[in-house]
């Protein structure tokens, strides 16, 4: 399969169509706003300009992005043909330009195995396969998939944002630290407040940080990620006020958090 710089396009405005999770990462292309908010009318044509002769992609934003080549980079952007169905395939391979090609794909179950048109260009951008076939597995729990791991029954196992237990982690850890691989991440995935120690053993404390959570606003990335940040500074001067007068009302509260 070879590629067209217009497919670059139409996959960003599939993106879009088929109802990205992340629509915030793209919004900063030029009519990418327009996109988030009606997406089967996407068109992208002004923010991504292409040229399949010369082979060229140029990216219009409508604002200094510094995280957006970091964007290009994850899933979500990857480029698929322009026929590609805008709605989900579930087990219908993709065409992509990688080192692997998906054999079979089932529910459960995904096959991969080399590409034999693959060459590699760039060993930086666009390294060479390691293994010749490569077996996923789908669905199976987070401490059983350990087991099978220990067992050699599985090469590897993601526990990244899974519900495997603690202990069965830390003991695999304990017995076998030569077959764990961490990869630290500058994200956050979840908010935990602890009920037993203040501020978040007083109800009112609490209800305050979810009330002062705007929803809506919790939908644009890149003011959800301002407000999480002012909520944490905020959280630590609640901590201090708690401390100091626990007889504080709710309202005081929520206006502390949103000052």
């Amino acid at each position: 399969m070879t590629q067209k710089a217009s497919d670059v396009r139409s996959s960003f405005e599939r993106l879009f169509k088929a109802g990205t999770p992340a629509p915030g990462y793209y919004v900063s292309i030029r009519g990418g706003s327009a996109c988030s908010k009606q997406p089967r009318a996407c068109d992208l044509s002004d923010g991504i300009v292409t040229d399949d002769e010369a082979g060229t992609v140029t990216f219009h934003l409508t604002a200094p992005d510094p995280e957006f080549l970091y964007r290009l980079a994850i899933p979500f952007a990857s480029i698929v043909p322009s026929d590609t169905p805008v709605l989900k395939v579930r087990t219908r391979p993709v065409p992509g330009t990688g080192p692997y090609v998906i054999r079979s794909a089932t529910p459960k179950r995904l096959l991969l195995e080399r590409n034999r048109y693959f060459r590699v260009w760039n060993a930086i951008a666009r390294p060479d396969g390691y293994v010749n076939r490569i077996e996923v597995s789908i669905g199976s729990k987070p401490d059983r998939a350990i087991t099978e791991v220990t067992s050699g029954a599985a090469d590897v196992v993601n526990v990244s944002g899974v519900g495997a237990s603690g202990a069965r982690l830390a003991t695999f850890e304990t017995q076998h630290p030569a077959q764990v691989r961490t990869t630290p991440a500058p994200a956050t995935f979840f908010w935990f407040l602890n009920t037993r120690v203040p501020p978040f053993d007083n109800v009112l404390a609490r209800q305050a940080v979810s009330w002062a959570l705007d929803r809506a606003e919790r939908d644009a990335t890149r003011r959800y990620q301002r407000l999480v940040r002012r909520l944490s500074s905020r959280i630590q001067l609640l901590r201090h006020h708690l401390v100091l007068d626990h007889r504080r009302s709710f309202d005081q509260l929520v206006r502390l958090l949103l000052a």
